[in-house]
């Protein structure tokens, strides 16, 4: 059965006044040599969508937290994140507003009869420019998930009223930035080329390796942006990650570094 889109539909399509960010794909640095051996990110089965192959990004942030809780030193262990060009051109499967796996964590903000799909977006890039720009004042704005202090809209949009209250929600809670970064699915491969890889934060460690220079830096032409490895968990490098990222997007005239 279809579902009646109420929420992006519903945003003023006001001309896109921002540089276009990229697509951010994250992972544990223990898949990372197969990745660069066939130079592509692979769909997996997911479970939130009916089991189908589907390969998860987000939208101008390196969202995705690992499962891994456990402090280790181990470089396998730790985060890797692939940042691609804003000009790469994916054929997207759907976008939703947040990330989608967290929906049981969203629902204090969601009437009963809501469901994450009443939150899926048109699959295309004014999508995500429109959403971008309806709730956020700029960029850095939607960077840092500080979303407009006052939107306008009228009453009956209540996936609306729910998504912004829950964007503006600072209470101390299990949700993360999750909740404002924008989910981008494929359902195809996405290949590792010039054309589409910007650049890659990973373990200091393994910026050494021959493999890794060879193909990211030699072959594919993208930056290799590297982490220190402190012994903690692969989520408690999250921080760390961002702060890489707002340099990079700043290097890159993105965001307002102010």
């Amino acid at each position: 059965m279809s579902v009646t889109r109420f929420f992006e539909e519903r945003f003023t399509a006001n001309p896109v006044n921002q540089p276009q960010l990229p697509f951010f794909h994250s992972c544990d640095a223990y898949y990372l040599q197969s990745i660069l051996a066939n130079k592509k990110l692979i769909p997996r089965e997911c479970k939130v969508f009916n089991n189908e192959k589907l390969l998860y990004l987000f939208y101008g942030r390196p969202a995705y937290k690992s499962a891994l809780t456990e402090n280790s030193s181990l470089i396998s262990r730790m985060p890797v994140c692939f940042i691609f060009k804003p000009a790469c051109n994916m054929d997207m499967k759907r976008i939703c507003a947040f990330d989608s796996g967290g929906y049981s964590l969203y629902e204090s903000f969601m009437h009963p009869g809501m469901t994450v799909d009443n939150f899926l977006m048109t699959p295309n890039i004014t999508s995500v420019h429109k959403t971008v720009d309806y709730f956020y004042d700029n960029n850095l704005g939607y960077f840092t998930g500080n979303p407009k202090n006052q939107i306008s809209y009228d009453p009956i949009e209540f996936h609306i009223e729910s998504y912004y209250n829950l964007l503006k929600d600072s209470s101390a809670n299990k949700r993360d930035d999750r909740k404002a970064s924008i989910e981008i699915q494929l359902n195809h491969e996405l290949e590792l080329t010039p054309d589409t890889l910007a650049a890659v934060i990973l373990p200091s460690n393994l910026a050494g390796s021959a493999m890794v220079r060879r193909i990211i830096t030699d072959e594919l032409g993208a930056e290799i942006i590297s982490i220190p490895n402190y012994g903690v968990a692969s989520n408690g490098y999250y921080a760390l990650i961002m702060e890489k990222t707002k340099e990079f997007f700043i290097k890159q005239n993105l965001i307002d570094g102010h």
